[in-house]
Formats: C-alpha cells, structure tokens, sequence
C-alpha cells in the first residue's frame, strides 16, 4: 500500500508504438501518471508496448505486444486494453516487490473509528483492497478499524485492519503516523465498484491532459465496464 511518488528514472524509461495516434497519446499519458518516462524512440526505452504486426528491430530492449487476438503470457497483452491488466503488465517488471491491486494517489477527507473514538484524516493512496491514511496517534499491526470516506457523491463505511504504520514526525515535526490499512473481507461488488474509481479517476487525469477528440478517440482501444466509459464521455 505503500506508494512513493518518485520521479521516473532511466530505468522506468518506456516506448509507446501503436498505429492510431490516438492510442499512442491516451497510453503515452496514461503511462506518466504511473510515473514512467515515455520516450519517442524505442532505442531509448527499457520497455516497449507494441502493437502487434507492427515490425521492431531494436535490441536489448524488453518488449510488451498488443494484440488484436485473444492472447496470454507475460510478453502479451489484449486489444481493448484493461487498465488493469496493463497495469500488472508493467508491475513486476518495475517495482520490488509488485504491488497486485492497482492504486492511485489522492487526498481526501475520511473518519476513523477506532479504539471506540473517531478521528478525522486525510487518505492519500486507495485501492480495491486496502488505503493509506495519517492519523495523530500511534496504531499497532493488526488492530482493526472502520474508515467512512466520500467518494464520487457516496460515503464508503470500510472496516479493516493496520498492516504498517510508518512515523513521520520526527521529519515533519507534525507528530504524525502513517497508516496502511488492509480492507477485511470485502464484499466483491465492493471490490469491483473501488477498482472502476480507480481507473476512472486515472482515465479523468488523462483526459484533463488531451483534446478532447483525441481523448475519446483513444478510448475507444479501451475495454471498460459500460457505466466508466458512460461518465468518462460525458464528462
């Protein structure tokens, strides 16, 4: 859960080579929000996304196809693309260990219920399985609690447990701890309604960085539940 917003280095140096334009700026920008340097020639790159049929020459550089066709392995990844299939894709190759859930950055207003009083943070990182938040006092592993946080027009009561907590300060001096926690047990619908959050959300950082017409046009190489592509569109 732990997410570092560092700079993208040489080594997180990718390559996008599609046909459609606007593939190549939607995956181009999208890439960069996940903190990868996308360069415009694949000879640069540590990685390169490849649209299958497309010829490619350089060597010593990894490469990732798109294709067209049902297909599988690690080397391969399906047109439409799903957000989160590229992301765990990209994962084990770039970070150690992999983070499995996709995740975004945010900052938010939440409660936290614990030790039967409620306290009021800001979470900083979300996924389908777990968030990051600070909190005045100090938590141990394991103890539970429930985390109420409005997202989209809806509050979200989320109980779970800590599973690290990191002091900050000492570097801030604000006396803080960060708090990683673990969501329990949650429901599958639950699960899928935060993962489609999270690609929207990335998917609208996108599109604040595109014209619109190639935004949409891009997304079309997408595959997306019908209600994330219908507020995305009408946006």
């Amino acid at each position: 859960m732990l997410h570092s917003r560092m700079p993208a280095g040489k080594n997180r140096q990718l390559a996008v080579a599609v046909r459609d334009p606007a593939l190549q700026a939607i995956l181009g920008a999208l890439l960069e929000e996940w903190l990868y340097a996308v360069v415009p020639r694949a000879e640069e790159a540590t990685l390169v996304l490849l649209e299958e049929g497309l010829a490619f020459s350089a060597s010593g550089v990894e490469v990732v196809r798109l294709a067209r066709f049902p297909s599988s392995g690690r080397d391969r990844i399906a047109l439409p693309i799903v957000v989160e299939e590229l992301w765990a894709a990209l994962e084990p190759r770039f970070h150690r260990p992999p983070r499995a859930h996709i995740r975004i950055d945010l900052d938010r207003p939440a409660v936290v219920s614990v030790r039967g009083e409620r306290e009021a943070t800001r979470i900083v990182s979300l996924s389908d399985l777990g968030t990051r938040f600070s909190l005045t006092r100090e938590l141990v592993n394991d103890e539970q609690l429930q985390l109420d946080v409005e997202l989209d027009g809806r509050t979200w009561h989320l109980e779970g447990r800590v599973i690290y907590v990191i002091p900050r300060g000492d570097l801030d001096g604000s006396g803080a701890f960060d708090i990683g926690m673990l969501f329990i047990h949650p429901a599958i619908e639950t699960r899928g309604e935060l993962r489609n959050l999270v690609v929207r959300r990335y998917l609208e950082r996108v599109a604040r960085r595109l014209p619109s017409e190639l935004f949409y046009a891009g997304l079309a190489h997408f595959a997306l539940p019908s209600a994330t592509r219908k507020a995305l569109v009408a946006e």
